[in-house]
C-alpha cells in the first residue's frame, strides 16, 4: 500500500518506497528534509478510537521514543 498523497502533502514528507511490517497499522520508512522517520497510520476500522485516546496514544509513543534516545539507541529525540 502506498502512503495516500494527502497524508504526504499534510506531513511535508517524500516516500521511499518501504513499507515496513505492522499489525495494527501500516507504516512507511519517509523522508523529511534531511531524516528518515517511520509515518505510521492505525487502521480506522480496527481502531476507533476517539480523537482524546488518539493523542494520549501518540504523546505516549513520542514520550517513549525521547526517553529511548537517551540510551544512545537510533530513536528520535522530539
Amino acid at each position: 500500500m502506498e502512503v495516500p498523497t494527502y497524508i504526504l502533502r499534510a506531513a511535508g514528507v517524500t516516500p521511499t518506497g518501504v513499507t515496513l511490517p505492522a499489525r495494527e497499522s501500516t507504516a512507511w520508512l519517509v523522508r523529511r528534509r534531511t531524516e528518515l522517520a517511520v509515518l505510521r497510520r492505525l487502521d480506522p476500522t480496527r481502531w476507533p478510537a476517539a480523537e482524546r485516546e488518539a493523542l494520549a496514544d501518540i504523546a505516549w509513543l513520542h514520550g517513549f521514543l525521547a526517553e529511548l534516545s537517551t540510551t544512545g539507541f537510533p530513536a528520535p529525540g522530539r
